[in-house]
This record gives C-alpha cells, structure tokens and sequence, in this order.
C-alpha cells in the first residue's frame, strides 16, 4: 500500500472521529441513570485483505450514547489510490429521515427532495426543519403495516416523519412538527 493510500484512510478516519467527538460533546446526556432502548451499532474496525472497514458515522438520530443509525463504509486499500466499496446501516429505514433533516437544516431543497416522495413533502421539510435536530431521549418508531412507519423524535419540540418502503429503499412521505 503506497503512502498516499494510507494518507487518505487516515483522514477518513481522523475526520470521522473528530465529527463524532463533537457531536458526543455537544448532546452528552447530563442525567444518569436514563434507560434508552438500545439498538445495537453495526459492524466494527477490521480488515480482510486489502479491504478495511470503517465503523459508525453518527446521524440525528442518536439519542444519548445509543447509535440509533449508523453506519459501516468499507474500502479497498490495495492501490495508491483508496477506493470507496459501499455502505451498510443497521437501520435503512432511518436513513430517509436523517437525510431529510441533514439537508433541510440547510435548507438544501434538491437534497432533500432526494429523500422524499413528493415535492411537496421535501418543501414541508426545507421550510418546517430548524437548525440542530437531534432525537434526544425521544425516539419511537411505530410500525404501521410492514411497508410503513411513523418515526418521532425530539425533545422540545417533536417532529413526526412517516416513511414508506418503495423497492429497494424507504422514503420520507409525511413530516411536520408535532403540536
């Protein structure tokens, strides 16, 4: 493996271990003692070959110190240049929503429009979103058919999302903040 290889794995993982730092020092839960269900993270740091894998990205949705979504990229180091192989979430259904929120909070109306059914669903998002959501100790997720949830989050101010699986991937179909 050439120098600039190892170059860039490292910066993937230094600039993923500083976002996740400051996302901990921002949302640290002051209580003790708090139960949250716990929904198990995916995947640990390991290498098979010339393939290394990279765990956890956190999103919004991340109550306390439960990864509620997150993530393993896998790349492939045998060449100077490293090359990305692909994503694997422990929860795809919460992908959809963590998005919306990513890219409403910057009002970034063609990513999020990504994410959603209908225009009109992305535009209620880009509008309604305001800055720093996070799921906090309020995370519920209520299966209504198999192809269907209702997905709350927020402390103070409670956001409600419906999602839909549509072939291979969920979609955002409903959002708003609760009154």
């Amino acid at each position: 493996m050439g120098q600039s290889a190892i170059a860039d794995i490292s910066h993937v993982a230094m600039r993923r271990l500083t976002e996740n730092s400051k996302r901990d020092r921002r949302h640290r839960n002051p209580v003790e003692g708090i139960n949250d269900p716990v929904i198990p993270p995916i995947g640990k740091l390991a290498t098979n070959g010339p393939v290394i894998k990279l765990p956890c990205w956190f999103s919004q949705i991340y109550p306390r110190d439960n990864p509620s979504l997150c993530a393993v990229d896998s790349y492939n180091i045998s060449r100077d240049r490293v090359r990305f192989l692909g994503r694997v979430n422990n929860r795809p259904d919460l992908v959809p929503i963590a998005k919306t929120i990513e890219y409403g909070e910057a009002h970034d109306y063609p990513a999020v429009r990504a994410y959603c059914d209908t225009p009109e669903v992305a535009e209620k998002i880009v509008r309604n979103v305001p800055p720093f959501v996070f799921a906090g100790a309020a995370l519920k997720v209520t299966r209504i058919t198999p192809l269907k949830e209702r997905v709350e989050i927020g402390d103070d101010q409670v956001f409600q999302f419906d999602i839909e699986k549509h072939g291979a991937g969920w979609w955002s179909v409903f959002a708003a903040p609760t009154e």
